[in-house]
């Protein structure tokens, strides 16, 4: 949103925490909308037997308005950890025991049965290519061991494991008798959800062999835009930053510990549930050059399989730098934060095609890289669909409960047609940090004539080839619940960085090209963007903020909110294009111009870190990093903490700029996970004004009047983020 005003200016910036709205009746479930003004309650429902019915079953319960969770828990008895919008719980007792909830409070306004087809999940209902294989069974934690006996005694199922006490895989057959057991399997009353488990894919494009003549490199390229910053030693010193990937060759240059010691004392054989002290080693956090953690899940391989070299590349484009350093050709290649470490989480075996996901994403993946100190987790990968599934819940749950940890994933490549909604899970998760990719700068497009694309659009339109423009292949919002994703983007298209295929770590100039190969997709986007957030940790970590030089007195630990909210206040517009192109002739080809961000094609825009970081011993009096305080008297409790669930929260502060320059305002908040049976993903409801002259400006909508901006709030994205730009120049 923009604005042009010169002069001396005030704003007044609110901060509203809606996290229930008052007026709505319906429920949201995936599958359907309840309105509870005409919906038949549980008395008039077939399974409602009488009052002496001693059955458990699974009730919806809508409130009039917000709710006192910890209130109502202790005079209800009743747990409230399953909310759905509005207003509602979701509840498992007995006929009475609902009978007596209403005769109590009066502030229930309806009751009903969670019905068997809603806990379907919409993978169900699609006519989706992929062929079920297993289910996912979530169980009521209410439920009894006895009764979690008798449902598997009941339906007499195929092979099973549970997952934790709640949760249960069950192995089925292809085709129609996967339904068949699904459609068994809700009707009991303990299942409250279910859907099919999903293939998980990296998201890469394609792979080609290196080309060093001419060569504009990520270091290059990234000095020369402002994309991000070394000037200030900020090269990810004392950072860790976790990848799961396909494998990592710890002998390529740009990780090996050095040429005469190897990792061994680092690897880590994959145990579930594993605690703390068993997943890590302090003496290999102090002492490693480069990989601290290398989790062995199915093998510590990176050289074979139709994946081979996916993980060494994108770990080189967070943090590689090759053992001699500087004097180095290999040097220009190194990765974004070229100081930091790694906790590598291998998820790949050389003979499928596909990812091997462990189950319960945050105890055991992501948990290994946290008990590292890794507060940054790159993820080039994803499902292919864009629902909001268990594993974007379980990156949510993780993210909520580790407030200062931050999930970076990739949109996926799914955009070549140009189809709306195509990003993909965990992706589409609100606590991740979702990106797109970039075309890189002309210069690099001269080496790649014989590319496809290149050979379609090059000649026609030279001009789109940079990083003003969107990948063909980018996938694009908004998420199927509105929110806008991808949240920012960084180049994605041919990047050079570390290779699988060198053994030897061999750092001469002569072995230059054997290290390094080129990627493209969304994958590559991914550590770029990782490696920029591990400076922004280290900026807040080393006290830059707010005087702008380091002084380890300001210095604390920011949440993962912060972070994301500096990476998206940087993004700028993105003023090129986007060709839909498809090499299978799926769609024909066109060119679509870019629309002002923020837009369901390029998020908040390109990724632009130089405009969002204060120092003060250069030129950036253009720009200066305020992060607003709770109070007048806090330090370092910025307006980065954790408020009440479910209460509303308003404050507001003011700003006095300078004039003739842009104002950038970001808010981001970290959001509980959603629940699986609801169509709308965000449980808490932030919004962002400023005031000016009396004009209105609300985050994610445009400049409007009143009654205008009125109706922007009743249709907005429903983003975790709200982002306004006020441009003062003249």
């Amino acid at each position: 949103m923009r604005t042009r005003w010169s002069g001396t200016l005030q704003l007044l910036i609110l901060l509203v925490l809606c996290v229930l709205v008052e007026s709505h009746r319906e429920i949201l479930l995936h599958s359907s909308i309840v309105d509870t003004r005409n919906h038949r309650g549980w008395r008039n429902h077939s399974q409602f037997l009488g009052l002496d019915d001693p059955r458990k079953l699974l009730f919806l319960i809508h409130f009039d308005s917000r709710v006192d969770v910890e209130e109502f828990r202790k005079v209800s008895g009743l747990a409230l950890n399953h909310y759905l919008p509005w207003n509602s719980y979701l509840e498992r007792m007995t006929h009475l025991e609902a009978h007596q909830l209403e005769e109590r409070f009066p502030e229930i306004q309806w009751i009903g049965f969670l019905e068997s087809q809603h806990k379907l999940s919409p993978l169900f209902q699609e006519n989706h290519p992929q062929e079920i294989v297993w289910l996912r069974v979530w169980i009521h934690e209410s439920c009894s061991t006895e009764e979690r006996d008798s449902l598997l005694q009941t339906l007499d199922l195929e092979p099973y494991e549970f997952v934790d006490k709640f949760r249960l895989m069950v192995d089925v057959k292809q085709g129609s008798s996967a339904l068949k057991v699904a459609h068994e399997l809700v009707e009991h009353s303990c299942v409250w959800f279910l859907e099919p488990q999903v293939r998980v894919r990296l998201h890469n494009a394609f792979a080609k062999e290196i080309i060093l003549e001419n060569e504009e490199t990520v270091v290059d390229y990234s000095r020369k835009v402002g994309l991000f910053t070394w000037e200030h030693k900020l090269q990810g010193e004392g950072q860790i930053v976790g990848v799961a990937d396909s494998g990592l060759n710890v002998d390529n240059c740009y990780f090996a510990q050095s040429e005469n010691l190897n990792y061994l004392s680092s690897f880590r054989k994959f145990v579930n549930n594993a605690s703390a002290e068993f997943m890590t080693c302090a003496q290999d956090v102090a002492l490693n050059r480069k990989v601290v953690q290398y989790v062995m899940f199915r093998d510590h391989s990176d050289a074979k399989g139709p994946k081979a070299g996916h993980g060494t590349h994108v770990a080189g484009s967070v943090a590689g730098f090759p053992i001699n350093g500087h004097e180095s050709q290999n040097f220009k290649h190194s990765g974004v934060a070229s100081m930091a470490k790694l906790a590598f989480f291998d998820l790949s075996s050389s003979e499928s095609d596909d990812l091997d996901l462990p189950q319960r994403l945050g105890e055991n993946l992501f948990s290994w890289a946290y008990s590292t100190g890794a507060r940054i987790h790159s993820n080039s990968w994803g499902t292919e669909i864009g629902v909001y599934n268990t594993e974007a819940y379980e990156v949510d749950a993780f993210a909520f409960e580790k407030k200062d940890f931050l999930p970076i994933f990739s949109a996926g490549n799914y955009g070549g047609c140009g189809s709306f909604s195509t990003v993909t899970s965990p992706s589409i998760a609100k606590n991740a940090l979702s990106i797109g990719a970039t075309l890189n700068s002309f210069k690099s497009w001269k080496r790649f004539k014989d590319d496809v694309f290149v050979k379609e659009f090059f000649d026609s339109f030279p001009n789109d080839f940079s990083q003003e423009s969107v990948a063909y292949f980018s996938s694009q919002g908004p998420a199927l619940d509105g929110r806008l994703k991808p949240d920012i983007m960084a180049p994605g298209m041919y990047i050079a960085s570390a290779s699988s295929d060198s053994g030897k770590p061999s750092c001469s100039n002569e072995a230059a090209i054997s290290n390094l190969k080129y990627f493209g997709g969304t994958s590559q986007a991914v550590p770029l963007v990782s490696g920029a957030a591990a400076l922004v940790r280290q900026y807040f970590m080393e006290g830059f903020f707010p005087s702008g030089l380091r002084n380890l007195n300001n210095a604390f630990s920011p949440s993962a909110s912060l972070i994301k909210a500096i990476l998206i206040n940087s993004a700028v517009e993105m003023k090129g294009v986007k060709h839909t192109f498809s090499e299978t002739q799926e769609c024909s080809s066109s060119r679509i111009l870019l629309s002002s961000r923020p837009s369901v094609m390029t998020g908040a825009g390109r990724l632009f870190l130089h405009s969002a970081l204060y120092f003060s011993d250069e030129d950036s009096r253009s720009r200066y990093l305020h992060v607003p305080s709770m109070c007048s008297s806090c330090q370092k409790e910025y307006f980065d903490t954790f408020l009440g669930h479910q209460r509303n929260f308003f404050t507001s502060f003011c700003v006095f700029p300078n004039p003739n320059e842009e104002i950038r305002i970001t808010l981001v908040w970290t959001d509980p996970p959603s629940s699986l049976l609801s169509s709308r993903d965000l449980v808490n409801d932030l919004d962002l004004f400023v005031l000016f002259n009396g004009q209105n400006i609300s985050g994610n909508c445009n400049f409007l009047p009143l009654l205008l901006l009125l109706t922007c709030l009743q249709h907005k994205d429903h983003t975790l983020t709200r982002l306004i730009t006020l441009d003062q120049t003249t």
